[in-house]
């Protein structure tokens, strides 16, 4: 991708911006949270996986490793920190709250046995049923603005739905997934996290960038859910 966007930038622009030292420091969070975890997977790899070793390459452990590098790499030690740290956690704050809210929703539907119930019900509509299945996916994701929120909701009916249909419910979870990581993108919440940090003063995206956005969305939850009807 970082690729594409310097092609892209090259074409439109006849020139890319200069290596320079920041640049580079810029990239250093990136490149240790890549580090982390390619090399965690290959050590471990050649070791054979021992048990209980698996949390060393997860994202979520070297996400904060290069949060840290990054405090290390744009800041001195002392107040300025402390007033970077206090900034995040209110940010942070409100979103994770979004993510356990959710989550809790979705193990609530399970142990009632909701979502065994949404499985039976999609089951009566037949494989049809199935091609609705991406687009379940991006309303979870669009409300609650987090995948694991919508997966937690919603992939214990689809693949209850897909085991009753005689489908693959690899394949429909998939479709479920991926619609909710492509809405997770116009979701309000993430959008104006996203427009706070990278436009200040700002709430809200302009109209034009809004409607293009969900143009965007809506053109891949349709495709999504062809190929889900056709490969589950």
């Amino acid at each position: 991708m970082i690729a594409l966007l310097l092609g892209v930038g090259r074409a439109r622009h006849g020139v890319l911006p200069a290596v320079t030292a920041e640049l580079g420091r810029a990239l250093i969070p990136f490149a240790v949270l890549l580090a982390g975890i390619l090399g965690a997977s290959a050590v471990l790899a050649l070791a054979g996986a021992p048990a209980g070793t698996g949390w060393l390459t997860s994202p979520a452990l070297w996400v904060n490793v290069a949060a840290l590098v990054a405090l290390r790499v744009y800041t001195t030690p002392g107040p300025p920190v402390t007033n970077l740290v206090r900034t995040a956690l209110a940010t942070w704050v409100p979103v994770a709250g979004n993510a356990i809210v959710f989550m809790s929703i979705g193990v609530v539907m399970a142990a009632a046995g909701m979502a065994s119930h949404l499985a039976d019900l999609a089951s009566g509509f037949g494989p049809a049923s199935l091609a609705g299945i991406p687009a379940i996916g991006a309303l979870g994701g669009y409300l609650t603005g987090t995948n694991t929120g919508a997966a937690a909701m919603f992939s214990s009916a689809t693949s209850g739905a897909a085991t009753g249909l005689g489908a693959d419910s690899l394949v429909t979870l998939a479709g479920q997934n991926v619609g909710g990581s492509f809405a997770i993108i116009v979701s309000p919440p993430r959008v104006a996290l996203a427009v706070g940090v990278v436009m200040a003063g700002h709430t809200r995206l302009p109209g034009a960038a809004t409607r293009t956005l969900a143009t965007a969305v809506v053109a891949a939850t349709i495709m999504l859910c062809a190929a889900v009807a056709v490969l589950a």
